[in-house]
This record gives structure tokens, sequence and C-alpha cells, in this order.
């Protein structure tokens, strides 16, 4: 069993990103891994027992032309699954695209290839990984959290986000806001902690507050004990910063505000990270890109999520541990990253577990298996791909494990999926269809509503119709079929043609 993954590092390799990813896929056990203390346990990689083929794709850039020659090179060696973590800002037509091409010559091979979705999540139809062939991964939160408390000298204690590995020397230090210890800056830029800003002589053995988290690295330069930052748009991620730090929300940051104009001694405590359970785990993360897909409108992407968030995992000791601050010289062999790169792995190790399971299934059958347990099939033409005697059929009848469609405002609702399933359970078994309810924006119906199985590598095949008024917000619904012990779920989302920003 072989895991290829292709990694993106800089023209010096010290980017960190292909160990990261790599371990995460198929490392191997390592007892009390941890980031200096936080998050420690035993790290291992989706498949442990995995080889792992690396191929390096991007020097002072990734070139198309690079990208593809690892495709082929990895279908060459006879990998078993491709995970790439790696792509363009937004999405781009899939003949223009290298991973959309390469990835389907792997397809032919039967080779299934996990795309991460991108980091660019904050508004809709953001999703990079669009092609139907690709497993396309976005990052949620796991049942671990990490969080650094802040305490204040009224006695009041704040959560809040970040990797800090810090320990202050100490109880309680001085707090400052940055607008009051700058002398060449103006009030709005000072409380920005905009670079060059802070005055070294006002700020020395004090915790700075700046109102953007970019002024960690201004705090630090100007030799500050500390910093509390107002988070970005990224506010449900802990990222590793380079002094003792911690950011905080729009509504926790004004506690600090308004304390600090409460008294002319304010003091502040910043404790090193501690690991919390997140109970309301798995949710999607802010920054993993979104659908709808934006150049196939009814194929839904992302497929799914997987664990991307305060993701640790083995890392470069040559590479700087901070990646956004460069002074942050320290060396670790483990960190804390966040991203669909870091998700895109996780679900190359349970699609490498499912090819073990069934060397002989496709990669449609293993996404299907993974997403579902349908199989997916397309009609992509190339030159090597007779579509000739393929006959002529709508997206929504593609076999696709999720089933969404997009329709305009002004005109009712009706639409309708066909569906094929295969048994690969118990020989006779009956499944019965069930509608989340959940929705009541339109009508869902399923026929046959029962289906039932006489022996393996059986098909039955359903239609899914959605009747309703005009649509004028997203409608989000799922089919699953269960014989009460196994549960089949096919996501079902209908989307207006214009959808708004931030919906």
């Amino acid at each position: 069993m072989v895991a290829a993954i292709l990694l993106a590092t800089n023209g010096q390799g010290h980017n960190r990103h292909g160990t990261h990813t790599a371990s995460t896929a198929a490392g191997n056990y390592v007892k009390d891994a941890s980031f200096y203390g936080i998050a420690q346990g035993t790290a291992r990689g989706g498949v442990p027992s995995a080889r792992i083929a690396a191929y390096k794709v991007c020097h002072s850039g990734c070139k198309e032309a690079d990208i593809l020659a690892a495709f082929d090179d990895a279908i060459a060696d006879g990998v078993d699954i491709i995970t790439i973590s790696l792509g363009s800002f937004m999405a781009m037509e899939m003949r223009y695209d290298s991973i959309s091409i390469g990835s389907l010559h792997a397809m032919q091979k039967g080779i299934l290839t996990v795309h991460s979705a991108g980091n660019n999540g904050f508004a809709p139809e953001t999703v990079s990984s669009v092609a139907p062939w690709l497993l396309t991964v976005g990052a949620s939160s796991m049942d671990r959290g990490i969080i650094t408390n802040i305490a204040l000298g009224n006695g009041k204690k704040i959560d809040g986000k970040s990797v800090n590995a810090f320990k202050m020397n100490g109880t309680e230090f001085p707090l400052v806001y940055g607008k009051d210890v700058t002398s060449n800056c103006s009030e709005i830029s000072a409380r920005l902690c905009y670079p060059g800003c802070l005055n070294s002589s006002l700020v020395s053995g004090k915790i700075v507050l700046c109102d953007e988290i970019k002024g960690i690295e201004e705090a630090l330069n100007a030799g500050a004990s500390g910093t509390i930052a107002k988070t970005g748009k990224t506010s449900d991620v802990s990222f590793v910063v380079p002094m003792p730090a911690s950011a905080l929300l729009t509504n926790n940051l004004k506690l600090v505000q308004d304390y600090i104009n409460s008294t002319k001694e304010a003091k502040a405590f910043i404790s090193t990270s501690e690991t919390t359970k997140n109970i309301d785990a798995p949710l999607v993360a802010s920054f993993s890109s979104k659908g709808p897909n934006p150049i196939i409108a009814d194929i839904l992407k992302p497929d799914i999520t997987a664990p991307g968030v305060e993701i640790l995992a083995a890392y470069s000791p040559v590479a700087p541990v901070s990646s956004n601050y460069i002074s942050d010289e320290r060396s670790v062999k483990y960190n804390v990253l966040s991203g669909t790169s870091m998700s895109a792995p996780h679900a190359a190790g349970a699609a490498a577990y499912v090819k073990s399971a069934h060397p002989d299934w496709s990669p449609s059958a293993i996404k299907s298996a993974i997403m579902t347990t349908e199989t997916v099939q397309n009609l992509f033409k190339d030159n090597s791909i007779d579509c000739s005697k393929l006959k002529q059929v709508e997206v929504t009848d593609l076999n696709y494990p999720s089933m969404a469609i997009e329709v305009k405002k002004s005109v009712p609702l009706s639409a309708s999926f066909s569906r094929t399933v295969t048994n690969v359970g118990l020989a006779n078994s009956t499944y019965t269809a069930t509608i989340d309810k959940s929705t009541s924006d339109c009508n869902i119906t399923v026929e046959p509503a029962t289906l039932s199985f006489k022996q393996m590598n059986e098909k039955k095949s359903f239609v899914v119709t959605v009747k309703g008024d005009q649509v004028r917000s997203m409608i989000s619904s799922s089919l699953v079929w269960s014989d009460g012990v196994h549960f089949v779920r096919s996501p079902i989302v209908v989307y207006p043609k214009s959808l708004p920003i931030g919906m």
C-alpha cells in the first residue's frame, strides 16, 4: 500500500509544508509528540504502515508542467492514492488546470486523487478544487482545541486564540494600549501597532494591546513582553505566535480596552496555551473554501471535510516555526498548522484503508465509500475516452454521492435526481429511505422508498424529487438509507442562482 504525496516547498526546501502533510497521511507512531508540551500525545499518520512517495513540485512558484510531471511520475511508480495539498487561488476551467488533468490521468489508472479545497472560504463559490473525479476536502475542527487564557488585573479572565509556548516570568505585567506608547504615529496607526509605531522605551517589560493581529510582530520587534491583539478573519483558529500573545474577538477585546481606560495601572498576564474540549466539533473552519461549485454549478463541492484545524504533525527543524514571523528562530520537530492542506491527507489515509480492504474498487467507488457508499460515474471527454457511445444526461443525473442544483429565483422549484446504489453489505438486506424534515421550504420525496437486495454487488436505482415554491435562500437537507445498522447519507442542496455574499 503506497501513498503518493505531492508536496509544495519553496526554493530552499525549508517550507515545512510537505513534512507536515506527509506525516499526517502516513507517519509512524511517535509517543509524547507535542509543540513544547502543547497538544501532547501519541502522534501517528492516517496509515502508519503505508509507504510514502513524495514529489516536490514548487521551486519559487508552482509551475503547471512540474505538477503534471509529478502526477506522471506517481502514476508510473504505481502508487495507490495521491494526496495533493496545493492549488490555485480560485477555480480554473478543468481543461486548463494541471491538477484536474493530472488527476484524470490518475483516475484512468485506478488511482484516486485527494485534493485540498482551498483556504479562501470567506465568501461563497471560493472552492478551487472542482473536478468531479477529485475527492475535494474542506477543513473542519476536531474535539481537541487550543486556547490561550488572559488574566486582567481586575480579576476578569478571557479565553483567547493562539498557540503560545512561552511562559511569562511573574504574575502580572503592566498593560498598555498601542496608541499610548507611540512617538511618531497617528492614533489609528498606533492602535493597530503598525510597523515602526511602538516606542521601545515605552513598551519594554509590558504587555501591549493592539487592534490588529499583525501588531504582534511590531510588539515583538519593539521589545514588549507580550501582546493582546484582535483576531483576524480566522477567529476560530489558533496560530503559532513568536512571543507571549493571545488573539481576542471584538467583544472580548473591548473588555480589555474598557479595563485600560478605567485605571492608570492596568495589568495583565498571558498564560501558556492549553488544550480544551471542542464539544461542538466538527465545525467547518472559517478559512475553508466554500461552495457552490463555480465551474460546474450542479456538482456539490467540497465533497467532505476532515480535521484541518490546529493539527499537530511532523515539521522540518530548519523551517521557521511561526511562518508569519520570520524573526522566530526556534526549531521544532512537531508543529501545529491549520488549513485544507492538513485535512486532505487525513482523507487520504481513510481512502488508503478502503483501498487496502477492497483493492479491486475503482477510485469512484472508494470516493463514494467515504462520502456515502454509492458509485460515482463521470462523462469527461479527452483523447483516450470514447464518449460517442455514451448517452447524453443531465448533470443532476450523474451518479454523484451528493445532490445539488442551482435554480432561478423567479420560478417554482422542481428538480429530480436519478441515482444507482450497489450493495456491498450483507447479501440479504433491506434499506429504507428517510428524508431530513428540518427544512419546510420544499417537499422532498424518494421513489422507491425501500430497496431490497438479495445478493452482493446487486444494483438498485431510485429517484429523488424536490418540489416547492420560489427559492429565496439556500435549502439544505439529506437522504439517509438505513437497514437498521448501516446508515448511508447523501446531502441535498438547492440554492438560488444569484446567491448573496455571506449567505
